[in-house]
């Protein structure tokens, strides 16, 4: 029996057709792999820059208006995301508006120096109204990320969206429109490298007229 068996291990060891099975499946298991994660990559990339392109949107919409904006005029803007963004539509149907965080804020930059008339720094502003897509899940995506804005003042910050501040960059006399959108992504594969997460989109546009209530 112990002879019958050196036999068998023998002849796999001099046998390539084993080891070349064993190695295809490793390589079809890698290449699958990288074909799943690849097309997760570009899925992934797509939703980010429409998005983007779909906060940019809004908010061009949206500074076009020449006269203060209520809660009908800010949902009616905001319907065309369904054009704009049309992957949550085809994912999430009517319930788009509660898978998509909306938030639409105008904001007066205010001088540093209260007194200050002429070249003034601007270094806060003041967000003179706020409306947050009129869904609970709207709501929810927005505070989840951390860019929920309430009334009241604004600081200087980085390029990542937040609800305390705005980019340094953009305070300056006058008035600014900030459209943000979260949208909560879910990967086709379940096996892909990219889990679910939040994609936040922040535009900034000056208005045309005057948005103030």
């Amino acid at each position: 029996a112990a002879d019958m068996f050196s036999v068998k291990i023998k002849r796999f060891r001099h046998d390539d057709r084993g080891l070349t099975l064993i190695e295809t499946s490793f390589y079809m298991f890698f290449l699958a792999l990288m074909m799943v994660n690849g097309t997760e990559i570009d899925r992934y990339a797509r939703f980010v820059r429409h998005l983007g392109f779909a906060a940019e949107g809004i908010g061009v919409l949206m500074s076009q208006h020449n006269a203060p904006m209520g809660n009908a005029d800010w949902s009616g803007d905001t319907s065309a995301l369904i054009w704009l963004y049309p992957e949550v539509v085809a994912l999430s149907g009517q319930q788009w508006r509660d898978a998509l965080g909306v938030q639409t804020t105008l904001v007066r930059f205010v001088p540093s120096d209260p007194a200050c008339t002429e070249n003034c720094t601007y270094t806060r502003a003041q967000v003179l109204w706020t409306w947050s897509g009129g869904t609970e899940g709207s709501r929810a995506l927005l505070d989840a990320k951390g860019v929920l804005r309430t009334c009241g003042l604004l600081e200087q910050g980085t390029e990542t969206p937040a609800a305390q501040s705005l980019p340094a960059n953009l305070f300056q006399n006058g008035q600014l429109l900030v459209v943000t959108l979260v949208y909560a992504y879910k990967p086709y594969f379940k096996t892909s490298f990219i889990g679910e997460r939040r994609i936040v989109r922040e535009a900034y546009v000056v208005p045309t007229g005057d948005l103030d209530i």
